[in-house]
């Protein structure tokens, strides 16, 4: 079913109620889960071309896309095309208005991360740069900040080649400059990771060939710079408050290493990998499949509490509101009071995964068979479910911005339903 499909039959759908309730003499009341609105979004002025599929991110009120476009678009000038290779970030409002959107200077690599109304992404060539509104609300790059990957790598290959002593020379005594085995045939150093990126306020860092870098969230100023030899058996990173969290495996041991603003790091052995790591201010959760637990940590590496919970394997991480976690897996749905340690309720979940919610709500996919959406409120209590129109898919990515769920889907389209029923209108007032 096309947009304009789904629009007629809203529209229709509306008329029809309206004269429903003229003849009965009250309004119609939208139900929560109903159809609001729906629009077809771009990543850019007229761009041409896009590398895969947007990412969506999302703030209490605003919704963004970023997307990698490359091709020609036109523009007035001497040969009326302007070359695009490059990323552009889109802001949207919880109508599915778009308010701006701006272009990095280079594509982004990685994932991109969102904090206090700022996004963060990393750019090809080793640089993380800032995205958000400025002070007229148009769109802006805030920083930019180079990272010298090569200076840690160089330090590091120095140190090895001192502990190696001689044992790096060839038997004939000629040094070792041909071996090109990290490079690329053209010469080219091929060992570069990508970094990755966590964000929180007032601290974003950067992991990557086996260093963390932190800089200050709103100027980009460096921080700090601090060796993680084993950032390439990283398996997961997290960031909110002061704090930056890396869970990692050296030796065939897994550890979590929390750091500071000023670089300071503690360090505390783990019983496995995890399968997420999320963090909240002053502490960070961690979800164990074999051990069927989840720990809370606290920056100076002491586990504060442990509850038990089955985990289902892969990354389907809790979401935090406020002191509150919200984890669903297995068929059951739990919140944890951060602040006590304590679980406040579990239960059988209407939800399945994709969850999203704001200080009063939890939402997400209905579980069952079709597609739907469902609520529970904030004490465990069940509110409410809703069919979706076919063309809407559980695939879909699915966001809360104020009143609305938004729902962005792999075409472009974003489709907003309602978290709450509406007022009834009477037709004499």
């Amino acid at each position: 079913m096309s947009r304009d499909s789904l629009n007629r039959r809203a529209l229709l759908g509306t008329l029809a109620t309206g004269v429903a309730a003229s003849l009965a003499g009250c309004g119609y009341q939208p139900a929560a889960g109903e159809y609001k609105w729906s629009e077809s979004v771009s990543v850019g002025p007229s761009v041409p071309f896009s590398d895969g599929e947007s990412t969506w991110l999302a703030g209490t009120d605003r919704l963004y896309s970023v997307a990698n476009v490359s091709g020609r678009t036109p523009q007035p000038g001497e040969d009326g095309w302007r070359e695009l290779d490059e990323a552009y970030v889109s802001a949207f409002d919880s109508s599915g208005e778009e308010l701006w959107t701006t272009d990095a200077a280079e594509q982004y690599v990685g994932d991109p991360v969102f904090a206090d109304g700022t996004i963060y992404l990393a750019l090809e060539g080793g640089s993380v740069t800032a995205v958000g509104p400025g002070s007229d609300d148009e769109g802006e790059v805030h920083w930019t900040t180079e990272v010298d990957t090569d200076d840690g790598r160089d330090e590091r290959d120095e140190e090895s080649d001192d502990e190696r002593g001689e044992a790096g020379d060839d038997v004939d005594g000629e040094g070792s400059d041909d071996d090109d085995s990290g490079d690329d045939e053209d010469g080219t150093d091929d060992s570069e990771e990508e970094l990755e990126l966590a964000a929180g306020s007032p601290l974003v860092v950067a992991l990557g060939d086996g260093e963390l870098w932190g800089f200050e969230a709103a100027t980009g100023e460096e921080l700090f710079e601090a060796e993680v030899p084993a950032s390439q058996n990283a398996t997961a990173i997290a960031a909110a408050g002061e704090y930056a969290w890396v869970a990692f495996l050296e030796d065939d041991e897994h550890h979590l290493a929390v750091f500071d603003t000023g670089g300071e790091r503690e360090t505390r052995s783990l019983p496995e990998g995890p399968e997420w790591l999320v963090a909240g201010d002053d502490l960070a959760l961690l979800g164990f499949e074999d051990e069927s637990a989840v720990w809370g940590v606290v920056p100076d590496g002491n586990r504060q509490f442990e509850l038990e919970f089955e985990l289902d394997p892969g990354p389907r991480s809790p979401i935090i509101v406020d002191h509150t976690a919200y984890l669903e897996s297995g068929g059951d749905l739990l919140a944890i009071d951060l602040e006590a340690g304590e679980r406040l309720w579990d239960l059988d979940s209407p939800l399945s995964g994709g969850l999203v919610a704001d200080a009063d709500s939890i939402y997400g996919w209905a579980s069952g068979s079709g597609c739907g959406l469902a609520s529970v409120d904030s004490s465990g209590e069940f509110q409410w479910d809703a069919t979706l129109p076919d063309e809407i898919t559980c695939r879909d990515d699915l966001f809360v911005l104020e009143d609305t769920l938004v729902v962005a889907g792999s075409n472009g389209d974003l489709t907003g339903f309602r978290t709450e029923s509406g007022r009834r209108y009477s037709v004499v007032s």
